[in-house]
């Protein structure tokens, strides 16, 4: 699990998330549903974040669906909406 949340980090997050190692990444489940599993990853303490990257970033991982992949866009336009709202 580490290693996957890692190369995602830092194949979608630059600055210094491409400094640090896989042992130095911080990871807290947040919850475990039925087929999805929510993380928050986190730079250590010891690398500050460059202008305006992110500190934390939070990672879902899809499991298996029954509902085929509808409910993966309409459940990211959620998120992107409570974020812009800063509700989430």
């Amino acid at each position: 699990m580490r290693d996957k949340a890692f190369d995602i980090c830092r194949t979608f997050l630059s600055g210094q998330w491409d400094n640090i190692s896989s042992d130095d990444l911080i990871i807290n489940k947040i919850s475990i549903g039925l087929s999805n599993q929510l993380y928050i990853c986190s730079l250590p303490d010891t690398h500050k974040p460059i202008g305006d990257e992110p500190r934390d970033a939070l990672l879902r991982l899809y499991g298996q669906t029954i509902d085929g992949d509808d409910y993966k866009v309409t459940d990211s336009l959620i998120t992107m909406l409570l974020s812009e709202r800063r509700l989430g």
